[in-house]
């Protein structure tokens, strides 16, 4: 909690004395650097100039947790019985499958950044710190696998739809599992099943957005992507669930 409320802190860009954010946090400077360190752990780029503080250069923009409860409760009517934000985690889709197996039916498990991303055939897919969108949905269906057959298109078309309305132009569908924004790969699906898909299927239906990637962030991408698709805001994109 305190990582995250000096990270929303500093957020702005904005300079901040070291008393200032140690008054805030209640904790001493020392432990302020301490966390100022951690925080460049995650990837993040932190000034600090003696006499003016710390400051994180062009800001961050940060997903609010109580802001995206709120916009999926009033646009949708899927009751999500677990929402789970993390700052940083291996992979959301193991998230949604550890949700899985302790019983959850449908649950949200957002993260700022992704160590162990999974794409396609086993492929990294790349989560810096706070530059992209990082989701999965754990979801049982009451009937055998083969009657979900196309669900990737349909999660990619519902994307689509989302950013359309947003005004977001030239959004693409490359089947099965791409959208594509002037030819250059935006977002990718991942579907995972587990459990005994005859009869009930649990899957796991992740979905990695590029927002706000940078070229120093990208070097083993091994694909055309959008620098800054767009400038896609989290909530919009987000609110298709």
């Amino acid at each position: 909690m305190t990582r995250y409320t000096l990270l929303t802190l500093l957020s702005d860009g904005a300079f901040h004395s070291g008393r200032e954010l140690g008054e805030a946090l209640q904790i001493s400077r020392t432990a302020v650097w301490k966390q100022i360190k951690a925080l460049e752990a995650l990837g993040l780029e932190v000034f600090s100039i003696r006499g003016r503080g710390y400051r994180i250069p062009g800001g961050v923009d940060l997903i609010d947790l109580d802001r995206l409860k709120s916009l999926l409760e009033s646009t949708s009517s899927i009751f999500l019985e677990e929402v789970d934000l993390r700052l940083s985690t291996g992979s959301t889709n193991e998230l949604a499958l550890e949700g899985l197996r302790h019983g959850v039916h449908r649950g949200l498990y957002v993260a700022e950044q992704q160590t162990a991303g999974r794409g396609r055939r086993g492929r990294q897919w790349v989560s810096p710190f706070a530059s992209g969108l990082y989701f999965s949905l754990a979801w049982r269906f009451r009937c055998g696998v083969t009657a979900l057959e196309g669900l990737s298109l349909t999660v990619g078309l519902a994307l689509k739809r989302v950013l359309d309305k947003a005004g977001y132009a030239d959004i693409g569908v490359k089947w099965p599992n791409d959208l594509l924004v002037n030819g250059k790969k935006l977002a990718g699906v991942l579907i995972e099943v587990t459990g005994d898909t005859a009869v009930e299927s649990q899957l796991v239906i992740g979905i990695g957005m590029n927002t706000a990637l940078r070229e120093a962030e990208t070097g083993c991408i091994d694909q055309h992507w959008p620098i800054c698709a767009s400038k896609v805001g989290h909530m919009t994109a987000l609110s298709c669930w």
